[in-house]
């Protein structure tokens, strides 16, 4: 009987030191943190594969004329840069699908070893019942020899039928467990099948938009009149955008010495008068000239040189995070010279082009002032945004919603980007400007994209 006591004793410790609520938590975080990055995967799947469809609905649309060749040479470049992107989101989603695959597979591997402890510790607990006999638990009490025993011998036969009960439950726990485990295996496997088979449809496309593009770059090149024409006009179209550029930003700049040193003038007018007037002997008078010359003279519009010099320096700390002037989008071109497919030759590209929906919101990426709103041939609609020695400018818009002079913070809607019907189609064009030097918008913005329409 002792023996048998010192058994139930010693099992009811050993329960108590093993803590089965630590087990699981990490692998349940885990496959949380797993979870989430697939589910913000898949919506940047979907938003992609909308776009993809708008852009394959413009293609077919397209005719066999040079403008209409050159239009679906265009949209088939945005599309080409989007389907990559579609490969490599699928390409890293089926990565956290094998890593939850590894996890699963663990905690299954895992949860099997607890079932097989805990079934051979209930085997041999039953096992030395059945060995030693079933004392009825009124006899070990009764035969305690003081009331301490007895107590003692109380608890401890609670403990120990607690403890079978929990060994019980737990094993029917964690059988149900196992089984949900091994069916969530076989889901996320039919998931991991599933990205694979799109993943092969998908570069298969890609593969076919590539033969459709260098179809196109043929015919474009047949036509070498009107290639000559358009690589010109392209040439001329950037070459205008900086002169025009240049042009006024230096008006806006001479203009603003101007107002500078005509309020520094009428200034030192009113300090000037102010004194005088303090000087008046008539009390009445006096209140009067003071009240009349006390207010400073204010610009009449725009920014001061000290409001751009703050807005330059909080700009300058933005390098690397600036946010993307649209909501959803990929870039489609590059900064900087490039071989053009078509033309052979080094075209120039002074900004980025941003393919996204259709008439997308477009955001002013920091603080400033709007400097310029105009029409030019190539980008359509463009808005210039003055940081200080800084300016970012927003091309292909078709709708605009700022004016000259107007303060914009970051994330204030300036207007809307273009879609088929615009320059560059359902793209934005988006420049940073230092001083009169074209910048790399690329080095300036987030490195996270957002997420791809």
């Amino acid at each position: 009987m002792k023996a048998l006591f010192r058994f139930i004793t010693a099992g009811f410790l050993i329960t108590v030191l093993m803590s089965g609520a630590v087990y699981g938590q990490n692998f349940d975080r885990l496959l949380r943190d797993l979870q989430e990055e697939q589910s913000n995967t898949r919506n940047t799947l979907e938003q992609l594969q909308n776009q993809l469809l708008a852009f394959e609905t413009e293609i077919r649309q397209t005719e066999t004329r040079y403008e209409d060749v050159y239009r679906q040479f265009q949209s088939l470049e945005r599309e080409i840069t989007l389907r990559d992107q579609v490969i490599n989101n699928l390409t890293a989603q089926r990565n956290q699908i094998r890593s939850e695959l590894g996890i699963i597979e663990k905690q299954i591997g895992e949860n099997q070893q607890e079932l097989e402890r805990l079934m051979e510790e209930y085997k041999k607990t039953l096992t030395y019942l059945y060995k030693h006999g079933r004392t009825p638990q009124f006899v070990m009490l009764m035969t305690a020899n003081s009331m301490n025993q007895l107590l003692v011998r109380s608890h401890y036969l609670r403990k120990f039928s607690e403890h079978r009960q929990r060994q019980a439950s737990r094993i029917a726990e964690l059988q149900d467990e196992l089984q949900n485990k091994r069916n969530d295996l076989e889901t996320t496997r039919e998931r991991n099948a599933q990205n694979l088979a799109e993943e092969q449809r998908q570069r298969q496309r890609l593969s076919n938009n590539r033969q459709q593009q260098e179809k196109n770059v043929t015919t474009l090149r047949q036509d070498r009149q009107n290639l000559q024409q358009k690589m010109q006009r392209t040439l001329d179209e950037i070459d205008n955008l900086n002169k025009t550029l240049n042009t006024l930003l230096a008006e806006e700049n001479r203009a603003r010495r101007a107002e500078e040193e005509r309020i520094r003038v009428l200034e030192e007018e009113r300090l000037k008068k102010l004194a005088e007037a303090e000087k008046i002997e008539d009390e009445r008078k006096r209140e009067v000239e003071i009240a009349r010359y006390s207010t400073p003279i204010r610009r009449a519009a725009g920014p001061s040189s000290a409001e751009l010099e703050v807005l330059e320096q909080s700009f300058t700390q933005q390098r690397g995070k600036l946010p993307w002037p649209v909501d959803n989008g990929a870039i489609s071109v590059k900064f900087g010279k490039k071989v053009h497919p078509v033309y052979r030759v080094e075209i120039p590209s002074v900004g980025i082009e941003i393919a996204t929906q259709p008439l997308s919101t477009v955001r002013s990426v920091h603080d400033g002032f709007v400097e310029i709103v105009m029409p030019l041939n190539g980008f359509d609609t463009m808005v210039v945004v003055n940081h200080g020695r800084y300016l970012t400018g927003y091309g292909n818009l078709t709708g605009v919603t700022v004016r000259p002079q107007s303060y914009v913070r970051a994330g204030d809607i300036i207007g809307r980007g273009g879609d088929e019907n615009s320059s560059m189609g359902s793209a934005v064009f988006f420049m940073i400007r230092d001083g009169e030097t074209n910048i790399d918008p690329e080095r300036w913005i987030s490195r996270t994209n957002p997420p791809t329409p």
